[in-house]
């Protein structure tokens, strides 16, 4: 189940498994997010984003999340690569204890 929150606070107090994204992502930069709750448990947030932000564009900030938690970052690269001339944009980043979710749309002109 989802439920969509304002952020008022400090949100790795809030949710411990974000400690290993805060060096990365600046949290006060969304307005909005989801919890969701999976078997009675709080098991990921999912950040709005506000801006556009282009899919490719996340390349970077991705491979370094990657490897500071030793993830295979490979097959996430390939596809971003696939990405690079589209018009996808981010509009929700998904963290949970052991993955990322990007959710994006094409912004069509």
């Amino acid at each position: 189940m989802y439920y969509e929150k304002k952020i008022k606070k400090n949100m790795v107090k809030k949710y411990n498994f974000l400690k290993k994204y805060k060096e990365y992502i600046s949290f006060r930069n969304f307005d909005n997010y989801y919890e969701r709750e999976k078997e009675n448990k709080m098991d990921s947030i999912h950040l709005v984003y506000n801006i556009d932000v282009k899919v490719y564009d996340l390349k970077e900030l991705i491979i370094k999340i990657c490897d500071k938690l030793k993830w295979d970052k490979k097959r996430v690269v390939d596809f971003l690569d696939k990405m690079r001339n589209t018009n996808y944009y981010v509009n929700i980043i998904g963290l949970s204890e052991d993955n990322i979710n990007l959710y994006f749309n094409k912004k069509i002109h």
